[in-house]
């Protein structure tokens, strides 16, 4: 689930289960072509047991355009779901 909230933060949430490291790579390449001025939070979830939130830092602030939230739903598919 993506939540863009204002225009100060987005939060990526990933389910554990349905993410592997590549894609989590993939992430970082894709946040680096879309830089703004959005702090990324990127909240990792183990289903039925707990959920931490990273703030990604200064480095990885996005624009949240339709075209990033786009190109992170094509990444992750059903482990995403985005609402804006």
């Amino acid at each position: 689930e993506a939540h863009t909230l204002s225009s100060h933060s987005i939060h990526l949430t990933l389910s554990t289960d349905k993410i592997d490291t590549t894609q989590l790579y993939q992430l970082k390449n894709l946040i680096l072509t879309y830089p703004g001025n959005c702090h990324t939070f990127l909240h990792l979830v183990v289903p039925s047991h707990s959920e931490t939130v990273i703030s990604l830092g200064n480095g990885f602030k996005v624009v949240p355009s339709p075209q990033f939230l786009d190109d992170v739903k094509t990444l992750f598919g059903n482990a995403l779901q985005c609402t804006q």
